[in-house]
This record gives structure tokens, sequence and C-alpha cells, in this order.
């Protein structure tokens, strides 16, 4: 049986619904991957991005009201589909040019706000006008209003679920965000010059169609400015942007690994010697268990702290490194000097869910993991997880964990609270500061504890003395003091409260003064 036209009609105006539905939300997922290399892939980001998208729809279904009472057409539809096509690939190319300039002015909390306000506001306004008028373009009369509204936000909400879930599980794991976001604009300009072309057939429409398919090209493929000359990899993965670059730190040439803005790791090119002086206290173990043979690193970074675990000791050990994204394993082969050992499993897994579903004990667990500038990841911060870390001691086990902190008697204190919550399941853990003499300054600090609740840190301990790392042997020196802090009004971080990225933002902030 033939379709009639008026049915053809409105199955095709469904179709630019469904169509503008997982834009929007396609637009809104990329949105965030866009803003983490300059921001970080904070609540602030998040919060940001939905909060100016979801204004943004709400005055584009306004106006739209407003036009489809007007003037009612197709015409008027894949007009305003074509426009929100033409200001997706134009925030693709402007995001490459403003992004930086923004990143490096504003702070972590303001930053994503106006960034979010340039970029994706004008594209997702329009896309929001597509629903009212289409309703008004379908609506036969009175009886029929609610019918057509509830089927136009059916295949708008269709549309919205299959964009969300394809720009997660698809697109982005696969595509880089630049061409997802042009990819989007190209499809919606080509579905408005098509429902145009219906009624408009000009040779000026035809001209119209060349520079929007000159511009989808043009906005996939420009590329952001260099910064960084010896910039080896530049890449999204599944979780975050990653960045290798190769520079001078710490008095040598090196490599760098950046991931969103976090430093998260580093090696000397002419030497095996670890170039952070925190991650040298690794071997903080051996004052609580010499023979400490089971390890457990949950953060694998670039991977060399177990790289150089398992150089300096030949025997049986089981060391574990937990990693959540699968791509950095695979550029530690390719550039930080990673290789196969039998006694190193390489695990991919986010580090809570790992210990949740492991049932074995460790002599030591080493936390160095951050979900942005200095903020762990609020899961990772918490009484609960320290909990969990200690439940996967062995009796005399150690746990170290690096953290990016000031201590100073101030409150509310990121610093002062982290250490009550880790004190608060490990009554005999230490802080260790990287530069002691500056504790009220942004730095890395080291919590320290041992599950044997009898254990105390003893300065005579003979393994200081013997040690042939320097950070150990002036771990006297490094040791932070707490009784000169008040714990007290300090919060507890827990599951139900942990605002480290507030915490993180007030930190950068300070840092940009």
């Amino acid at each position: 049986m033939a379709i009639e036209p008026a049915q053809f009609k409105q199955n095709l105006i469904n179709v630019v619904i469904f169509i503008c539905g997982a834009a929007t939300l396609i637009v809104e997922v990329t949105a965030i991957r866009l803003l983490s290399p300059y921001f970080g892939a904070t609540l602030f980001n998040l919060s940001s991005i939905i909060s100016v998208i979801m204004i943004a729809l709400a005055i584009g279904y306004w106006l739209g009201g407003k036009f489809a009472d007007q003037k009612p057409s197709p015409t008027l539809l894949y007009g305003i589909v074509l426009v929100s096509g033409t200001e997706v690939l134009l925030l693709n190319m402007l995001s490459i040019f403003l992004l930086p300039i923004l990143g490096g002015k504003l702070d972590l909390m303001a930053g994503p706000l106006l960034a979010s306000l340039m970029l994706f506001f004008l594209p997702t306004l329009f896309l929001g006008m597509v629903s009212p008028i289409a309703i008004r373009i379908q609506t036969k009369g009175i009886n029929t209003v609610g019918e057509t509204a509830g089927r136009v936000f059916f295949f708008g909400t269709a549309g919205s679920v299959v964009g969300s879930l394809g720009a997660g599980f698809i697109f982005i794991p696969h595509f880089p965000v630049s061409k997802i976001i042009a990819g989007t604009g190209i499809v919606l300009v080509a579905v408005g010059l098509a429902g145009i072309s219906r009624s408009l057939k000009t040779k000026a429409l035809r001209k119209i169609g060349v520079l929007m398919l000159i511009l989808g090209v043009l906005s996939g493929t420009v590329k952001p400015v260099r910064t960084e000359p010896d910039t080896l990899v530049e890449e999204d993965s599944m979780y975050q942007h990653i960045k290798i670059i190769k520079t001078q730190f710490q008095g040598g040439e090196g490599l760098l690994l950046m991931l969103d803005k976090t430093f998260a790791g580093a090696r000397y090119l002419d030497s095996d010697e670890l170039p952070f002086p925190y991650t040298r206290y690794h071997e903080l173990y051996v004052l609580a268990n010499k023979q400490a043979k089971r390890f457990l690193y949950l953060g694998g970074g670039t991977y060399v702290i177990p790289k150089k675990l398992l150089a300096e000791r030949k025997d049986e050990l089981e060391v574990v490194a937990v990693e959540i994204d699968p791509r950095l394993p695979e550029l530690a082969r390719l550039y930080f000097s990673l290789t196969d050992d039998p006694r190193l499993k390489l695990v991919t897994a986010d580090a809570r869910k790992f210990l949740s579903g492991n049932l074995g004990c460790y002599d030591m667990i080493f936390v160095d993991v951050f979900s942005m500038d200095f903020a762990l990841p609020p899961h990772l911060a918490t009484a609960e997880f320290f909990k969990i870390i200690e439940k996967h001691l062995c009796q005399r086990g150690t746990i170290v964990m690096n953290i990016a902190t000031s201590i100073e008697n101030k409150v509310p204190s990121f610093g002062l609270s982290i250490v009550k919550t880790f004190r608060h399941v490990f009554p005999n853990g230490e802080v260790i500061a990287t530069r002691p003499t500056e504790l009220s300054g942004l730095q890395n600090m080291l919590l320290w504890g041992v599950k044997d609740k009898t254990w105390k840190f003893d300065a005579a301990n003979p393994e200081i003395r013997n040690s042939k790392t320097t950070e150990i042997r002036d771990i006297a020196w490094h040791r932070v003091d707490l009784s000169r802090f008040d714990l007290a009004p300090h919060k507890i971080f827990t599951d139900d409260y942990a605002p480290v990225e507030f915490f993180a933002a007030k930190m950068t902030k300070q840092l940009r003064k």
C-alpha cells in the first residue's frame, strides 16, 4: 500500500526531530571532552555544560514557539536545522582558538561556565527551536495537539538517548572529538539543505551547500596551534585527553605525560632515576616490612614506579598495577620503557572497583590517582575507601598515597580534612612533605600508614640509615609534625560528602594570583 504524501511528510519530520535530539546530546557529551584539557574533568565542567545547554534549550523552545505561531512551514523548520548545523561547525573551529586562551586565564569554576556560554549556547538554542515548530506544522486541529506533541517529544527523546549512548560508547572511543562535532554539524547542514531544497530550488541554495560542505571539512581538519614544539603524542582516549611532551625538567631531558591538565608521570631519557621526589617514597614499606612480596599500585600512569621496584629487586614478587585507561599501558610501552615481566600484572579497572572485587591482601599499596589538577577522584578520598584499603593490607602492610595539597591551620582545609579522614582509619598515619619548610604552599605530600595499629614511626629504625634513597634517609626531616595542627574543626570525607573538586578549584585560583 502506497504511503500518502502527508504521512510521508510527517515521517520525514519525525526523522528530523530524532536527528536533532541526537545532535543535542552528542554536542553535550563531547562538550565535556572538549573542555577537559583546559579545565579538567570536574564537577564544575559538567554542571556548567548541563546548565548552559538547559538554558539554551529553554530559550529555544520559547523562541521556536513564537516563530511557529507567526509563520509555520517546513521551510522554517529546515532553515532552523541548517542554522543549527552551521553553529555546530563554527563552535568546532572557534573552540580551537578560544579554549587555549580561556584555559590560561580563567579558574576551574568560572572558566567552564564562560566557555560553555560562548561555545554551546547558540547551537543548542537553535536545536531547541525545532520541536515547537515541528509540533505546529504537524498539528491538524485542537483535538490532535496532545498526540502531536507526544510524538515529537518521543522522537526527540529517543534521538537524545541514541546520541548520548552513541557519543559515549562508540564515537568518542574511536574518533577525535573534532571529527565527531564536525560530523554532527555536517549531518544537520545536509538535513537542512535537503529539506529547504524541496521548496527552494535555486542556484543560491547550491552555493550555500558548497560553502557549508567546505566549512564542514575545515571544521574537522583544522588543528589547534601547538604550544609545545616537542609534543610526541596528543589524543583523546576513552577517559581523558592524553599528551606526551619531550621537555627539560628536574635537571634533565625527559618525557612528560599529561592527562587533561594533570602532570601524570615522567621519565628521564638518559637515566632510570625517578624524576619526581614523591615517587621515591614508594620504598617506605621497608620501615614496616622489609620482606614485602605483594605490591599493589593504584594508578599506572607511566608505570615508572613499579618498573623501578622490579629493577631493584630480583626476588620473587607479585606486583599488580591498576589503571582505568586502557590506552596508557600501550603508550607506556612505546614511550616509558615498560616491558613485560612475569612478576608484573597489568589490570584495566577503576581502583576502588578493583579492590571491591578482590579478596587478596598486599604488603604495600601505593595510590597515585588524580582526576584533574590537584583533585583526587572523590570516591578515592573518603573514609570508606581507606577502610577498603585497610581490608586489603596484610598485617604489616603499608599504605602510601600521593596527594597535592598544603597544610595550614585554616578552616576549611583540604589538607587537614584528608589527613583527618586518613587517620580515622589509620590512627598511626603520618604525613610526608616533599618541601617540609613550605607546608603552606601547594606540594606533593604522602599519606603513610600501616595496618598494624601497634606500629609507630621510629627515627632510629636502621632501615632509614641504611637506605640508598635520600628521601628515606631524610624521612625524619620530611615528616610533618601533626601535633601542630588542630584537626577537630575539620570534616571527615565520606562517600556522602567529599567536595574535593571545590578545594582543588580554590587551590588553582590561589596559584593564578
